[in-house]
């Protein structure tokens, strides 16, 4: 089966609508064996870069073989600077751009390796901490999204002195994850303002669905980036949303479904700052 695509991957809510929309077709296709043909559109967001290359496991849990055909060289070129492309020609082998997340995988030496090459400067201590709490995003991720395929990634904006670290799920992501732990399953998944209450919830500093011990939260996530001056998006079920630079939270609605649940963290080049833990002596 084919299925020619001409709609734009950017940026913004739009982009998040388009991506919905061709997993869903994806999903609902009748054939088992799909080429996808992206066509029209020549810019691309790096996030949905990011996104197109997790379609082809998003296609593997539901046992669907997907190959994708971009419309042109430069197109291309940007597949293969992050890494999607030898990923999967190498037979799915990792690098520190474009990984698979399992709890046997080196993903986390390739995120502490990303991390040291953060264009921030940072005391040891306070890079501890920042590798935790992005190891913990992928780690609940891995544990508790009941998916079969966790991807990663890292990423730079060329020209622009900023650094993305991603995580995307085939499972039932954030929005799945707290109806199942709070007993809310019998609502519809559709509600879009339940699902905004479950997302402000998950971001609410002291807030889990794992019993004690648990893990550091988003909410610290939300600190860093707030004082770094960067940008946090998480996109599950029909919610997008986004912490601005300033630190505004915004939310916006999809059409569409979004299968599973993305997440990306960008960081700012900020090297006339020294970052340290509260009350941390230098």
């Amino acid at each position: 089966m084919r299925i020619n695509y001409d709609r734009k991957f950017s940026n913004g809510r739009s982009a998040f609508e388009n991506i919905a929309d061709l997993q869903n077709k994806i999903l609902n296709a009748v054939d088992d064996d799909i080429d996808v043909y992206l066509i029209g559109s020549v810019r691309y967001g790096k996030a949905f870069i990011f996104l197109l290359g997790c379609l082809i496991v998003l296609g593997m849990q539901y046992g669907k073989r997907i190959r994708l055909y971009l419309p042109d060289k430069h197109v291309m070129e940007h597949f293969r600077a992050m890494g999607i492309l030898d990923y999967y020609r190498q037979q799915k082998r990792n690098s520190k751009n474009f990984f698979r997340l399992d709890k046997t995988s080196n993903a986390m030496r390739l995120v502490e390796k990303n991390i040291y090459e953060l264009p921030i400067h940072m005391t040891k201590k306070s890079q501890e901490i920042l590798l935790s709490l992005i190891g913990e995003v992928y780690n609940n991720a891995i544990e508790h999204s009941e998916a079969k395929y966790v991807m990663g990634g890292c990423y730079k904006k060329q020209g622009k002195k900023k650094l993305y670290f991603s995580c995307y799920d085939t499972g039932i992501g954030i929005v799945g994850c707290v109806r199942k732990a709070l007993g809310n399953i019998a609502l519809s998944i559709e509600d879009y303002d339940f699902n905004k209450r479950i997302i402000k919830w998950a971001l609410r500093r002291g807030t889990s669905t794992k019993p004690p011990p648990r893990g550091l939260g988003l909410d610290w996530l939300l600190d860093f980036a707030r004082l770094n001056h960067g940008r946090i998006t998480i996109c599950c079920s029909n919610v997008v949303f986004v912490q601005n630079p300033s630190g505004e939270h915004n939310f916006s609605r999809l059409q569409n479904k979004f299968q599973g649940t993305f997440f990306e963290m960008e960081i700012i080049e900020d090297k006339n700052v020294l970052y340290r833990l509260r009350g941390e002596e230098i």
